[in-house]
């Protein structure tokens, strides 16, 4: 998690290191992951495509409600298209969770979302 997170390193060898971590990471290792997640979705200046990778690891896991909080924040911010589609994907697969289906509530008047809200409440 100490590679993905270091800005100082190459934005694709970080987001492979995203992906490796999303695949391989035991379930001992998810707190310590889902932590040095938030925290690089949390940095403003951030890259994006990192960010995208970032919450692609994180839908291959199960969330809790921070995780889910950030989503729908990120969702709602003014960031890239495909870092909130991601972000989306995130809410979609763990939409069992009862912040996720409030989360989906919300945004059942979001210009760019509500539709797929609509669709994930309603199967």
């Amino acid at each position: 998690m100490q590679l993905a997170q270091q800005s100082s390193e190459e934005d694709l060898l970080r987001i492979e290191a995203l992906k490796v971590i999303g695949l391989y990471a035991d379930q001992s290792q998810q707190p310590t992951i889902m932590r040095g997640i938030r925290e690089l979705l949390s940095k403003p200046d951030e890259d994006d495509d990192v960010r995208n990778a970032a919450l692609q690891t994180l839908a291959w896991m199960p969330c809790s409600e921070a995780e889910l909080r950030l989503a729908l924040d990120i969702i709602c911010s003014d960031t890239y298209i495909l870092v909130k589609g991601a972000a989306f994907a995130l809410l979609r697969a763990n939409k069992a969770h009862p912040f996720a289906q409030h989360a989906l509530k919300q945004l059942l008047q979001h210009e760019e979302f509500g539709a797929s809200a609509q669709r994930e409440l309603s199967t």
